[in-house]
């Protein structure tokens, strides 16, 4: 008999202990270490799936957030690679590495990006901030409005739509546009190319017209070396003829190069003139034209003649001289 009394007392402490963690009421409901459970599984304190490694379930997430992660770091898995979740709604998102499926394999069509930069050009960057009603969907206590708050960067789906509208989606049960940013990494690609690409046609155009300068410069350089030979030589052999040789050798009217040239107080300018010439001038030019002297030239029938500028009244720099006789432009120097 005081065994019999023994035994019923062991059941009844152990089938108390039992449903005092265990309670399952009538309705189906079903909790673990909770005695009124309002779900068919409701569970109070920490949980654990204890099979391939442990996973976890408890209030340990980022501000006493619910949180699901495995025991040891990195050995949770959500899906697999051909029985894949469809969606997943999220506010953030941190990881390490973000990979889409871009094997050749499940493409086809495959076909250049026209116009990359053109489409650039219609995308418009803006920066943002959520509006109040979006931002109170958030709970404060989970320190989302910080994040939430700050000054923001993106496009305007809508505005996006009528440049790109394969990027675009709408989530008809938020009644919301969304915008698939990775998609947007191609066409960068391709408008940076051509970008560099015509920065590099124009670098080419550059280099040539550098070379075709320096040519020209080389060329003007040398024609001016002439030109000076030239001008020196008919110098020494005016300088070097007397006024009878002059008078046989030409009856058309001659201008020289002044001399000395440069100068500082007096240069003289020598010039011929035919015996018949009547109205003669030399008159002096700076480099934007403006005359600046004229010296009328008596003929006296020398023929050779020269006349002298006072280097005082004039500021330093290049001038052009002209001989005219008779209305008519001989030469300038």
């Amino acid at each position: 008999m005081k065994k019999l009394i023994l035994s019923c007392c062991i059941f009844f402490a152990t089938y108390y202990n039992t449903f005092a963690q265990l309670k399952v009421l009538s309705n189906g409901n079903v909790g673990i270490n909770n005695s009124t459970p309002a779900y068919r599984l409701d569970i109070e304190g920490t949980g654990r799936f204890s099979n391939w490694t442990d996973v976890m379930i408890d209030w340990t997430g980022d501000w006493t957030g619910s949180c699901i992660y495995p025991q040891y770091d990195l050995y949770l898995q959500l899906g697999k690679s051909k029985q894949r979740l469809n969606c997943v709604y999220t506010q953030f998102l941190r990881a390490n590495n973000i990979v889409n499926l871009s094997d050749d394999s499940i493409k086809t069509n495959k076909r250049s990006i026209d116009n990359p930069l053109s489409i650039i050009n219609g995308l418009q960057g803006k920066k943002f901030n959520y509006t109040t009603d979006y931002l109170s969907a958030a709970p404060d206590s989970l320190y989302q409005h910080h994040q939430m708050t700050r000054d923001q960067y993106g496009f305007m789906a809508r505005e996006v739509l009528n440049v790109l509208p394969e990027i675009v989606t709408y989530d008809s049960s938020a009644a919301l546009y969304g915008v698939n940013y990775i998609q947007i990494i191609p066409i960068l690609t391709e408008a940076i190319k051509a970008q560099q690409s015509s920065i590099t046609g124009l670098q080419n155009q550059i280099t040539q017209l550098a070379q075709t300068v320096t040519e020209l410069q080389n060329c003007c350089n040398n024609a001016a070396g002439k030109i000076q030979q030239k001008r020196n030589e008919d110098t020494y052999n005016f300088q070097n003829m007397d006024e009878t040789n002059l008078n046989k050798k030409s009856n058309l009217a001659a201008l020289y190069q002044n001399n000395p040239n440069p100068f500082n107080d007096k240069t003289e300018i020598k010039f011929y003139l035919p015996t018949l010439a009547k109205n003669v001038k030399i008159i002096v030019y700076n480099l934007n034209g403006q005359q600046l002297l004229a010296n009328t030239i008596n003929n006296n029938g020398q023929g050779l003649q020269s006349v002298f500028i006072d280097g005082g009244g004039l500021a330093a720099g290049s001038y052009y001289y002209t001989l005219l006789v008779d209305n008519v432009e001989i030469d300038t120097k």
